[in-house]
């Protein structure tokens, strides 16, 4: 290679007297393109060491937190040079007091734990967007919808409206939203259906034993259902059919400020990789399905996987964005039983934006590129060299006595 480089600094410099000198300067020219973009030193290590970062979670393996645990299993914070060390609350309505007790880096946060934490002016950061629409959708048993030919396909209103005198089951903290839910459509959920308040953990039962005629629920227990209880989906919050519970700011990746001023690099890694992963949810929930599989995760069957990614993969976040009204409005509608005032403080104090706008700029990925991925441009270049190369001494030699 040696040879060659010199070879084309000459011809720069002393231009064959038996070729036209632009053409000998040309031939040069792609003689060291090429060969500028050898590594002229040793090759750089496989892998470098990771940068710990200490990450709180509400609950172990809760797919509403779908882009982070399909980033986790795909490898996509590996591939950042990241080490994710996770912490779990003590409880999941603890999380945002262990995040701050605790020290980590950052946490996984619902709106009420991230809501507290503005409110009482924490030094605290949000700069991901992991769920943009309601988790939460309307299943039903399917001689209900047997009952109501055609019911399926009609419009939200006129679905609901078929509803009235059935038994919904509902968890205490949603039944907010089932309201609302109502009377987005001009319905009274008191009036028009019967309300069964159940936790999450009885929802199963009861929808097997026909205490209930359809519930408002979200994973784990909607797949349960769909899967093995024959039920059906009716209205799909997940999927952006009711405006009112699209382009929200659900959960979200929160980090401390020290940290995000320390190591801002990394929460941008962070950020890129969640990007990754929120585009593969959308584009191949085959290997999405597959990313969860291998996030380490208890407990987690390929069907139900499966299920719950058709019906909750468009409540992720195209990207991981940051939507200051979309904020606002996810603390009014899931505030955890308490109203969340954020009056008083200037949210964009606690907002940065700019490490999802960096996180989404197109990169040479860095892991291509230590595998050797840019030694395969010099090969690729040399053939084009040749081509025109043969193109130019082709068209000196016509001219040549």
């Amino acid at each position: 290679m040696t040879i060659i480089r010199r070879l084309g600094v000459h011809l720069v410099a002393h231009p064959m007297t038996t070729m036209h000198p632009l053409v000998a300067r040309v031939l040069a020219a792609l003689l060291l393109i090429p060969l500028s973009l050898l590594p002229s030193g040793p090759a750089p290590a496989a892998e470098a060491a990771r940068v710990p970062v200490r990450v709180m979670l509400p609950e172990m393996g809760n797919l509403q937190f779908l882009s982070f645990w399909v980033a986790r299993g795909a490898g996509y914070f590996a591939e950042e040079g990241l080490d994710m060390r996770l912490f779990v609350a003590p409880s999941p309505g603890a999380v945002a007091e262990a995040f701050i007790a605790e020290g980590t880096d950052v946490a996984l946060l619902p709106p009420p734990g991230y809501g507290q934490l503005i409110e009482r002016q924490q030094p605290v950061v949000v700069f991901a967007n992991l769920l943009t629409n309601h988790p939460v959708n309307l299943i039903v048993h399917r001689d209900v919808v047997a009952a109501r030919p055609g019911v399926a396909s009609l419009p939200l209103a006129e679905r609901l409206r078929r509803l009235q005198g059935i038994r919904i089951g509902v968890a205490p903290g949603p039944l907010r939203n089932l309201q609302m839910l109502f009377a987005s459509v001009g319905l009274n959920v008191n009036r028009d259906v019967e309300v069964v308040t159940l936790p999450g953990e009885e929802q199963n039962d009861a929808f097997g034993a026909r205490r209930v005629d359809a519930f408002y629920t979200h994973t784990p227990y909607l797949e349960q259902a769909l899967v093995r209880q024959g039920a059906q989906l009716l209205v799909n919050q997940s999927g952006g059919e009711v405006a009112e519970f699209t382009r929200l700011q659900i959960h979200s990746v929160v980090a401390t400020r020290t940290f995000a001023a320390a190591q801002p690099g990394t929460l941008v890694a962070m950020a890129r990789a969640i990007h990754r992963a929120q585009l593969l949810l959308h584009a191949d929930q085959k290997r999405a399905a597959d990313a969860l599989l291998g996030a380490g995760l208890p407990h987690l069957e390929r069907p139900l996987i499966e299920t719950l990614l058709a019906v909750s993969a468009r409540s992720v976040p195209m990207t991981p964005e940051v939507l200051p009204d979309g904020l606002r409005r996810a603390v009014t509608l899931f505030g955890g039983g308490r109203a969340t005032d954020l009056s008083a403080v200037n949210l964009g104090d606690y907002l940065a934006p700019e490490i999802a706008r960096e996180a989404m700029v197109p990169r040479v990925r860095t892991r291509w590129t230590a595998m050797g991925g840019w030694s395969v441009l010099p090969l690729v270049l040399l053939a084009a060299s040749g081509v025109a190369l043969s193109v130019i001494l082709g068209a000196a030699a016509r001219r040549l006595p």
